[in-house]
């Protein structure tokens, strides 16, 4: 019989071990991030509701400020159209010629004379180049002055180029070319 009790009892603690693990309850770390990620989207739900409601009052006052300004034109018959005015054209040309007459009388007064304007045309000069040798064993030609920018040759050590310039950051301009070299690379 006791056998039988202890039997019993094993049983029953085995039945009821197995029923604990097939309902797994959360554990705290997963209730606390799926609290914490709950109230994060109730937050950015409430962000957007607010954001919305700006935009809508925003938008609101600005369409009463353009029915206050068309009433305003409106008022004033005036309207957006372009349209010629001859009379103040007319004015305008009268006060250009009221100025000219007063500065034809100030230089009168003040015996200014007018000098009549000289251009200043720069002679060209045949532009100048500097012969340069390459001082590395091989050296790449580029379209513009950028490393990035697309080879389009290669030079060989102790070749002689014709260099019309060299700018501050370290490139060369071919003369009478749209070619580029690096400075460091010649001598």
């Amino acid at each position: 019989m006791k056998k039988y009790l202890i039997i019993f009892i094993l049983f029953i603690s085995i039945l009821s071990a197995n029923t604990q693990t097939q309902t797994q309850k959360p554990s705290e770390l997963e209730l606390f991030l799926f609290k914490i990620g709950f109230e994060a989207l109730l937050n950015d739900v409430d962000e957007t509701k607010q954001k919305t409601d700006l935009n809508e009052e925003d938008i609101k006052e600005l369409k009463q400020k353009v029915t206050l300004l068309m009433d305003e034109v409106y008022k004033e018959k005036t309207s957006l159209e372009n349209k010629n005015n001859n009379e103040d054209i007319d004015k305008l040309k009268e006060e250009i010629k009221l100025l000219k007459k007063e500065l034809i009388q100030f230089k009168n007064r003040n015996n200014i004379e007018i000098k009549e304007k000289k251009v200043f045309v720069p002679k060209k000069n045949s532009i100048k180049y500097k012969n340069y040798i390459v001082a590395t064993n091989i050296a790449n030609i580029y379209t513009l002055p950028n490393a990035n920018s697309q080879k389009i040759d290669k030079v060989k050590r102790n070749t002689v180029l014709k260099i019309e310039r060299c700018d501050r950051f370290g490139w060369c301009k071919f003369y009478q070319e749209e070619k580029y070299i690096q400075q460091f690379l010649l001598k």
